[in-house]
């Protein structure tokens, strides 16, 4: 059953009213019955994964330019392209969130990949997407970050990986790594190549040398990089990269990722540049020689773009395809044709791309849903999400996005927010924030108070003449003017960083959670401000708390209760915290572990709707979660999702033409994905009524419906601890089930219930419930007058009726025009028989 329809306790069912008419002395009963609510429910998967963008750490064409392009990603998996790269499909079944370092292919056909949080995995011809994990000897004690993998040539078994504990070889094609043939153990080797020049040879970086390793165990060599001095200053290495010289073992490049180039020259390892210049240092990620001719070409991709030489480093080129200054960041590159500079590349801020050095590049992501998402926002129907790669893109449907950067340059993007009167957009990254009043077209820098350098996230809240808020890495700030300016709110503190922030819907009530100083070793504080900016006070945590605050969801309209979701150092990670309205009173936490059933992770954030008990957890690793008990009970809801590593959630509220409201998560590495909110259900039960006809009991009940066409509705019956369905339909309808008297005393309770179950697509849900003692009905209860007594009276009389069922009762007395003249009773009454004395 789906977790959002899981059955639960209905309203007990009641009636509207019951009236009494004294006429003479005759009775009339009038009785109905108000439909019963149902509970929430869902669509039954997430729907979305754009836009279609990703972090391309590798690209690998194995079988030449004509053959299928692979695209590993950080934290999408793998991609496969079988048209040049016009339109991309998942290529990994088992591991669609992996990080993704090197793909290669083996002699034998297997394609093996390096992972960051999957070790080494296998791909065998047939396989059909699934790679399959080849850790064996790497997880002592734990699985070590694989960066590189490489095939040895004329050896179909042998393959060797580069990772954070060291180099690591397998005779077994992957099925083992036997520590024997482990070297440099406990040092982070970044890559590792294998030339056929050598083939019992490898060649590693680790963040300061060129490791040459021959044979199967020995000493390897180490070739020292020179000193790297930047300003005048010495500047620690971090080698990267080593791209090997076709032809040669004694001459290869290695791209630093401190800021230089060098190639290997025998035993030394010399800087051949490029020239940093007046500006930023760059960093360098990957390095490629091709030979245009007898003329090597080397091709290194960085944080500004690409370089290319064609005289071993004695004049550098750098393009960046017409993309801007620091885009992109070129991460992995594949030479189609050196002569003519045809490349493919894999970037961090436009994907897969594919032209020229020296022309325009056009990015080619068609199907290539891997976007980090790092901030969400949506309004009226509007998505806007923004990417970590700092791109901006606008949808409607979680599905199509079109992107709306504009002149947005090198902001890798925070936060984002559509301005609720449609008047502006805000963008938020380090040290920077930007606002476009044109939809994206253009955009202009915001003024931010003296010691704010980062904006974490936007808050406007619902209740008339809220300020646009934004929390901060120095404090809580406020504007008026839709965020054209801003200013320190004064009360809570100002000197440290927010990352959690809530709203109340109905009430001029903010939350925000603060964490302490970096290095001061205090804990967070929780701050709840009234009528903001004028009055604010700090909530004592628990001396138990042990966390940050990383969410936070108003539980009531008026800001009386709150949720909070804190990364944990210990196992508390949800609290629900009463007493915070009015100013006095006694603030109590409540954990709200329990219900997680044993979930350990470190929540990211939280959302809620407080009208319906709902609250939205999302984890870092963990995925989504969701309770419709104000946290008391909680539920995976990560049902279509690829990934269960999330970022940021928001709920899209007043969509136009009475669509039901939805959620919006953005993930890491796997794009931003929509799914409706859990909201009420168009289907009404009247009912259930229970009546005895001779020695049958009667369960009626009427089941009107407005979904999707294909309801089911059924009648369950409930003695004791055992429960059966007792009459199903295949469509609402009105229902009647009739049960044996003498078959129900034979099942040896006293009570027996009835439950009308419907499905509406989603799975089976209670709506509504009834609950008879078989003793009563045995006595053939119904709901009726049974008279009073005496009669005539003089003075007094007491007034009798009986009920089937446990309701709402009112009893009128009024005279012969219809005036009345005494109310006897009005409030809850059990099934049975009742009497009500009156004096006359």
């Amino acid at each position: 059953m789906h977790p959002l329809l899981r059955p639960r306790p209905a309203p007990a069912p009641r009636f509207r009213s019951v009236f009494a008419r004294l006429l003479g002395l005759g009775w009339l009963v009038a009785l109905a019955l108000a439909p019963t609510p149902p509970p929430a429910a869902a669509q039954t998967t997430w729907e979305g994964g754009g836009p279609d963008l990703g972090w391309i750490l590798t690209l690998s064409r194995p079988f030449g330019p004509q053959g299928p392009i692979f695209a590993g990603t950080y934290g999408g998996g793998i991609f496969r392209s079988d048209d040049d790269g016009a339109n991309w499909r998942e290529a990994t079944t088992n591991a669609r969130d992996a990080l993704v370092w090197d793909i290669e292919r083996g002699e034998e056909g297997s394609f093996y990949a390096a992972t960051e949080d999957r070790g080494v995995l296998r791909l065998d011809p047939g396989a059909s997407d699934f790679w399959q994990p080849q850790n064996t000897g790497l997880n002592d004690p734990f699985l070590p970050l694989v960066y590189s993998v490489d095939v040895h040539p004329g050896d179909p078994l042998r393959v060797s990986a580069s990772a954070s504990e060291g180099l690591y070889t397998s005779r077994t094609r992957g099925n083992l790594w036997p520590d024997s043939l482990r070297v440099v153990a406990g040092v982070p080797v970044r890559d590792v190549e294998v030339l056929p020049e050598a083939p019992n040879t490898m060649f590693g970086v680790t963040p300061s040398a060129l490791i040459v390793a021959r044979g199967w165990v020995g000493i390897p060599e180490s070739i020292e990089a020179p000193p790297l001095v930047r300003d005048g200053a010495p500047v620690a290495h971090n080698l990267f990269d080593v791209a090997p010289w076709a032809g040669t073992t004694d001459s290869m490049v290695v791209a630093d990722f401190s800021g230089a180039v060098y190639q290997r020259r025998g035993a030394q390892l010399v800087e051949i540049g490029p020239d940093p210049g007046a500006g930023p240092v760059p960093r360098f990620y990957r390095g490629e020689v091709a030979f245009d001719g007898p003329v090597p070409v080397i091709y290194v991709g960085g944080d500004r773009g690409l370089y290319c030489t064609h005289n071993r480093g004695q004049l550098w080129q750098r393009y960046d395809g017409g993309l801007g200054l620091a885009k992109p960041e070129v991460w992995s590159l594949y030479v189609q044709d050196a002569a003519a500079g045809e490349l493919l590349l894999g970037s961090f801020t436009h994907g897969v791309l594919r032209g020229r050095a020296d022309g325009a590049w056009e990015p080619i992501n068609r199907g290539l849903q891997a976007a980090w998402i790092r901030g969400v926002d949506a309004h009226a129907g509007r998505l806007l999400v923004g990417t970590a790669h700092g791109r901006l893109f606008l949808g409607s449907d979680g599905v199509t996005w079109t992107d709306v950067t504009g002149d947005l340059d090198d902001v890798q993007l925070a936060a984002v927010h559509l301005v609720r009167d449609g008047s502006a957009w805000l963008v938020a990254g380090f040290e920077r924030v930007v606002r476009s009043t044109d939809e994206g077209l253009n955009w202009t820098d915001v003024d931010l108070p003296a010691g704010v350098a980062r904006v974490d996230r936007f808050l406007q809240p619902r209740w008339e003449g809220a300020p646009l808020l934004a929390i901060t890495d120095d404090g809580l700030l406020a504007s008026e003017d839709g965020g054209a300016s801003w200013s320190a709110v004064v009360g809570p503190p100002d000197d440290r960083p927010a990352f959690a922030v809530a709203a109340a819907e109905g009430a001029p009530v903010i939350a925000v959670g603060f964490d302490p100083p970096v290095g001061t070793g205090q804990p967070p504080t929780l701050w709840v401000g009234e009528e903001v900016p004028s009055s604010w006070r700090e909530i004592p945590l628990p001396a138990a708390f042990d966390g940050r605050i990383r969410g936070l969801s108003f539980l009531d309209g008026e800001g009386r209760s709150l949720a909070v979701a804190a990364s944990p150092s210990g196992s508390e990670m949800v609290y629900r915290v009463d007493g915070l309205l009015p100013k006095g009173s006694p603030v109590t936490f409540t954990s709200l572990e329990p219900g997680l059933g044993g979930i350990v992770d470190f929540p990211v954030d939280l959302t809620g709707d407080p009208a319906r008990d709902v609250l939205v957890l999302a984890l870092e690793s963990g995925g989504l979660l969701v309770s419709e008990d104000d946290g008391l009970s909680w539920s995976e809801w990560n049902d279509g999702l690829p990934t269960t590593r999330c970022e940021q959630i928001v709920y899209d509220r007043e969509r136009p033409g009475g669509a039901p409201d939805r959620v919006l998560v953005g993930t890491f590495a796997r794009g931003a994905w929509v799914r409706d909110r859990p909201g009420p259900v168009a289907v009404a039960v009247d009912g259930p009524w229970v009546e005895r006809v001779g020695d049958t009991v009667v369960v009626r009940a009427d089941v009107r419906a407005r979904t999707s066409g294909a309801e089911r509705v059924r009648i369950r019956r409930i003695a004791g601890g055992a429960q059966s369905v007792r009459l199903e339909a295949s469509a609402a309808a009105p229902l009647e089930l009739r049960e044996s008297l003498a078959e129900l005393r034979a099942l040896g309770v006293a009570r027996v219930a009835w439950t009308v179950d419907v499905d509406a697509g989603d799975g089976w849900w209670e709506a509504a419930r009834v609950e008879r003692e078989l003793d009563v009905l045995a006595a053939r209860l119904r709901t009726r007058l049974l008279g009073a007594a005496p009669n005539p009276f003089n003075p007094r009389t007491t007034i009798r009726w009986e009920q089937e069922r446990a309701g709402r009762v009112r009893l009128d007395l009024v005279d012969l025009r219809g005036r009345t003249v005494r109310r006897l009773l009005a409030g809850e009454a059990a099934a049975g028989r009742h009497a009500v004395p009156w004096d006359g």
